[in-house]
């Protein structure tokens, strides 16, 4: 995080995760590897108002099934505050995705692999490349209201995330409550619905 000034702030962000089962029984459960890099540049645009632009790229790698995501969104989002406890946040933007699938070779008779081009549906030497991309919706609104003993968040929002089966789209509603019992001691509530829907090469499900 680096402030350019009293006004603008630069928040830059990476992750990097490795996945590997001892037993793959499952398309639910194959070995993968996930990177993300996102950047967030924050403008203070008076008191009480903050403008947030959001973009962030990810690459999600399955090589069980010779498979590729890519993954990039772009969000822009505001933050007002009422007053001092009460804070209000909306952002929505863009995901564009695009799955990279490569075929997996035959051996006719056990001679050497060859490959079925998808296009004209005859063997070729070359390993064909199936493309599929799609653009979807994300967005955050979440309220915030503290109190002299706690305080309660409520929120909505859709993201969406490559997975194994595909891209995954999350919708969540979510409620978080904390309350000070006293000085020392702390109690909280959460609850959250969440619906997600796998969007494949062909179907959705």
């Amino acid at each position: 995080t680096y402030s350019l000034d009293e006004r603008n702030l630069l928040t830059l962000n990476y992750s990097y995760s490795k996945v590997t089962y001892d037993k793959i029984e499952s398309l639910a459960f194959i070995d993968y590897d996930f990177h993300q890099a996102s950047g967030t540049y924050s403008h203070l645009y008076s008191e009480k108002d903050t403008l947030n632009l959001i973009l962030s790229s990810s690459r999600f790698n399955t090589p069980v099934l010779n498979q590729i995501t890519f993954n990039h969104v772009a969000q822009l989002g505001w933050q007002h505050k009422f007053s001092e406890q009460l804070v209000a946040y909306v952002s929505g933007g863009l995901n564009y995705s695009q799955v990279e699938t490569k075929l997996n070779p035959i051996n006719p008779n056990g001679g050497a692999p060859i490959y079925i081009d998808p296009d004209t549906n005859e063997p070729t030497p070359q390993q064909p490349v199936l493309e599929s991309d799609g653009i979807g919706k994300v967005f955050l609104l979440s309220l915030q209201k503290g109190y002299e003993r706690g305080s309660v968040s409520l929120s909505g929002s859709q993201n969406q995330t490559p997975t194994s089966q595909g891209l995954q789209t999350q919708t969540q509603i979510a409620l978080n409550n904390t309350f000070n019992i006293t000085e020392r001691w702390k109690s909280g509530l959460s609850a959250s619905y969440s619906t997600f829907e796998l969007k494949g090469l062909s179907n959705t499900n």
